[in-house]
């Protein structure tokens, strides 16, 4: 409902703004269209965010996850990983991806790669990105799955 009236609102902004611009009384006075458009830009701007988070909130609580729009979902060479709060989940992957062959499977946790720990999905490309520049060919993922700690090796590609 929120977001409805959001969106009429934004609508409703719209139209009064480029009407001024169109308007014959407005185009004898430019400076009243030049504040109607940046108006316009800026109400733009801050209801679409809004209406952009408030989606965001719905979607999340209709489906029974916390998210937030910010960097705690990455996808990275075929898997999905997603920072729930507390740790890092495994929320899908491609088909014949180096973490489906090396045995991750959608819901587990990902603690660690090597010895660097995971608090972020970011922490996962980092820690990849690093063991290929040193020229590893495969990483140690440390992961937990139905409360068990489990380890498997992930062939890295280039």
């Amino acid at each position: 409902m929120l977001v409805s009236i959001k969106i009429g609102l934004l609508a409703f902004i719209f139209v009064v703004t480029s009407g001024s611009f169109f308007h014959e009384t407005f185009r004898k006075k430019p400076h009243i269209v030049a504040v109607a458009i940046i108006f316009s830009i800026v109400s733009t701007f801050y209801l679409g965010r809004s209406i952009y988070n408030d989606l965001i909130t719905d979607v999340s609580a209709s489906v029974g996850v916390r998210a937030k729009p910010s960097e705690d979902f990455i996808s990275v060479d075929g898997l999905s990983l997603f920072f729930d709060g507390d740790s890092v989940k495994v929320t899908g992957m491609a088909a014949g991806s180096a973490a489906g062959v090396a045995g991750l499977r959608a819901g587990d946790i990902i603690t660690r790669i090597d010895n660097t720990p995971i608090l972020r999905p970011s922490d996962f490309v980092t820690a990849e990105r690093g063991a290929l520049a040193r020229g590893q060919r495969s990483v140690e993922v440390h992961f937990l799955r139905d409360g068990r700690g489990r380890a498997t090796l992930i062939t890295l590609r280039r």
